[in-house]
């Protein structure tokens, strides 16, 4: 089982949050899978971005040093 799927498990616990709450990580923790699952129970993920990630602004593909 991995760290992923821990902190999946332990969303999918919490209980939907009465007004907009915020899901804080460190570097390790920003994902997409954690992302979406965090979403689906409400809540907006704030967390640091290692700088060898992929984002897709406006749909085009870039590294996150180029956006830095």
């Amino acid at each position: 089982i991995s760290k992923i799927d821990i902190v999946q498990s332990i969303a999918k616990e919490l209980p939907v949050p009465p007004v907009m709450s915020y899901f804080l990580c460190d570097c390790w923790y920003v994902s997409e899978k954690i992302i979406n699952t965090f979403a689906q129970r409400g809540f907006h993920t704030i967390g640091a971005l290692k700088t060898n990630r992929l984002l897709y602004p406006s749909g085009m593909k870039k590294k996150l040093r180029e956006l830095a």
